[in-house]
């Protein structure tokens, strides 16, 4: 199924970041390590991110896995829900994004 996706049609003006990381999180059912309704950020989810973005991704973006991830818990419709591990917070930048500190594996889960 992945590989009939990188052939669609790109906007090259859109940020890539959203798509590759639904084709990850796909992938990663294919495999067998997502399992139940939760998403946890493990190396592997990183490497496929980085994989399917290096294959997809045009133009002058950066492969920041966290921006998605973060914000997709803001799309209407509610797509999931965001939960810090325990003891974790999230510092915002000006653009409400996390900052460094919060991109790390493992500090969030959806």
């Amino acid at each position: 199924m992945i590989s009939a996706l990188f052939n669609l049609r790109r906007d090259r003006n859109k940020a890539p970041h959203k798509p590759v990381l639904l084709l990850s999180l796909i992938h990663e059912v294919e495999e067998g390590r997502i399992t139940d309704n939760k998403v946890f950020i493990t190396p592997e989810l990183l490497a496929t991110f980085k994989e399917i973005w290096s294959r997809l991704a045009e133009g002058n973006w950066q492969c920041k896995f966290f921006l998605p991830f973060y914000h997709m818990q803001n799309d209407v419709p509610k797509f999931w829900f965001l939960e810090t591990e325990p003891g974790a917070s999230v510092v915002l930048t000006s653009s409400y994004s996390p900052k460094p500190a919060c991109r790390q594996a493992g500090a969030f889960r959806a």
